[in-house]
């Protein structure tokens, strides 16, 4: 039907700091566009992981004020950051707030915008991550996502 119409269709959720939630939302979107026959299986990983990759941003750096320096130390001590997330989330600053994902879904195009509640940080300075980057424990989240 949508082939016949030709229509773009728009949307959005929004999602508590939950990371079932991310998954949740990610799946749905990533299955339509499949199933949808809008992308192919190659495009379904790329896009799943993309997905995952900047929700989970938007939730640990985001929505958590999680750091990067804040990240490590709790990893290279043997933490969980499932147990970071939810110690993050409990906290007064932290609990209610949201993540938003609006979705635009096109025939040839689809694109996604993804909004969380904190401060920010220089994400640029991760899309090009050199080498190094890919032997951190974790921060290749980004540049794996432009890859994608």
């Amino acid at each position: 039907m949508q082939n016949r119409i030709g229509s773009e269709e728009r949307g959005g959720f929004v999602c508590d700091n939950q990371p079932m939630d991310i998954r949740l939302y990610t799946s749905f979107l990533v299955n339509y566009l499949y199933c949808a026959n809008r992308i192919s299986d190659d495009g379904r990983y790329a896009l799943q992981t993309t997905l995952m990759e900047l929700l989970t941003n938007a939730l640990e750096h985001g929505n958590c004020g999680i750091t990067f320096e804040e990240k490590s130390e709790w990893l290279n001590n043997g933490g969980n950051i499932l147990d970071l997330i939810n110690k993050k989330r409990k906290m007064p600053e932290y609990a209610g707030r949201k993540i938003k994902i609006n979705y635009v879904i096109g025939k040839e195009k689809s694109t996604f915008t993804i909004t969380d509640e904190g401060d920010g940080f220089d994400w640029k300075s991760r899309v090009n991550a050199g080498p190094e980057a890919m032997i951190e424990a974790h921060g290749r989240g980004i540049a794996l996502s432009g890859s994608l």
